[in-house]
């Protein structure tokens, strides 16, 4: 992975994930997460749109952008499974 942007949605999660769990918050690392994530949302299994929300609330971070693109991509995945 050159850079955070070509990361693979699973990736991605568990990375925020990882960050999370170490209690380990770095404004600049969130916002990339951040903005990778929401620009590959799409491939984004149950699973990573779960990891991701479960580590930025962990952190009480609220990102507002990334929430929404999450909130957009369950709506979707729900609307999958009937």
């Amino acid at each position: 992975m050159k850079n955070m942007a070509e990361g693979m949605p699973q990736n991605l999660s568990n990375l925020a994930w990882s960050f999370a769990a170490c209690i380990f918050c770095d404004p600049p690392l969130r916002e990339a997460i951040a903005a990778a994530a929401i620009a590959r949302i799409i491939e984004a299994s149950c699973q990573d749109l779960a990891n991701t929300v479960w580590a930025f609330a962990s952190l009480a971070v609220l990102h507002e952008p990334l929430l929404k693109a999450i909130s957009s991509a369950a709506r979707g995945k729900i609307a999958e499974y009937g």
